[in-house]
């Protein structure tokens, strides 16, 4: 080596290839390059610095595998790992591609499900946490990402998960848990540093329910085929819908739009400004109603009494 120790090339494997600085070729038909490159499955390939294909232990992993760049490991069959290399701070930072078929690249990603795809990176592999996909077709690129859903897709940053199968979670701090649910936009990040651990607390888009929808700032859709949009918007009634500004769509069917309206009833109807549909069936609400300070209901948090100004209901 530059030192001047010796590091010879191993060809261990029969019809493996070892060449350049301290390889090790052990798998059949394999071929290591570059310098300390370790080749364990069969015909598989690593080049570059101390990357390794396979295990050891394990023949049965790393099959056609394929390692590349710096520090980086394929152990799944046919899986491909690339980049790697040290993060911000000079710690090691390589990718891992543990899935069959899985595919990691960048700095500190990991590709552990079937069919995986994993990139992307991170400034500090030793308190935020690389992309990760680890549901099978899953993909995970950005900062802070996780793709754990099958078919799954997250990314963005900040942490943006997408645990829901056939999920997708785009933006900064969104969550996709739903089956088949989409979150898409943005929200408050609350970060907490304690003794060197960093801590964030999701604030953005969250789509619980499945097939449900949130898009915006800080919306919920935690119905079933629920959408909410808009900012500070939550629907969480069966189908339902919330756009606008804090309104609040609970009934099954129901919608709300505006600020601070409230469809609280199945299949009911609230536009305007505070209007609220108390909980009765297939009503539509529409207006204003204006605050007097003598009395206390609460309205999305906000003390006040409420008169409507002009009210207008409509059976449906």
């Amino acid at each position: 080596d530059p030192l001047g120790n010796p590091a010879p090339n191993l060809s261990i494997g029969s019809s493996s290839h070892a060449e350049g600085i301290g390889t090790t070729a052990s798998g059949f038909a394999s071929h290591a390059e570059g310098r300390e490159t370790r080749t364990f499955g069969e015909n598989s390939h690593a080049e570059g610095q101390n990357t390794t294909t396979g295990d050891a232990g394990d023949p049965s992993l790393g099959l056609n595998a394929h390692a590349e760049g710096e520090g980086n490991t394929a152990t799944g069959r046919a899986s491909h790992a690339e980049g790697g290399a040290v993060d911000q701070n000079g710690n090691p930072a390589p990718t891992l591609a543990s899935g069959d078929s899985s595919h990691a690249e960048g700095v500190g990603t990991t590709a552990s499900g079937f069919a995986s795809h994993a990139e992307g990176g991170t400034f500090d592999i030793n308190s935020v946490p690389g992309p990760v996909a680890s549901g099978d077709f899953s993909h995970a690129e950005g900062l802070i990402t996780e793709a754990s859903g099958q078919a799954s897709h997250a990314e963005g940053g900040f942490n943006t998960t997408a645990s829901g199968d056939f999920s997708h979670a785009e933006g900064v701090s969104t969550e996709a848990s739903g089956n088949a649910s989409h979150a898409e936009g943005g929200g408050g990040i609350v970060v907490f540093i304690i003794d060197g651990t960093i801590t964030i607390l999701l604030l953005g888009p969250r789509a619980s329910g499945d097939f449900s929808h949130a898009e915006g700032f800080e919306t919920e859709a935690s119905g079933e085929a629920a959408h909410a949009e808009g900012n500070d918007t939550t629907a969480s009634g069966q189908a339902s819908h919330a756009e606008g500004f804090a309104t609040t769509a609970s009934g099954n069917q129901s919608h709300a739009e505006g600020r601070d309206t409230i469809a609280d009833g199945s299949s009911s109807h609230t536009e305007g400004l505070n209007t609220c549909a108390n909980g009765k069936t297939g009503v539509h609400v529409m207006g204003k109603m204006v605050v007097q300070p003598q009395e206390i209901p609460i309205f999305h948090g906000i003390s006040s009494m409420v008169i409507p100004l002009y009210l207008v209901i409509l059976m449906v």
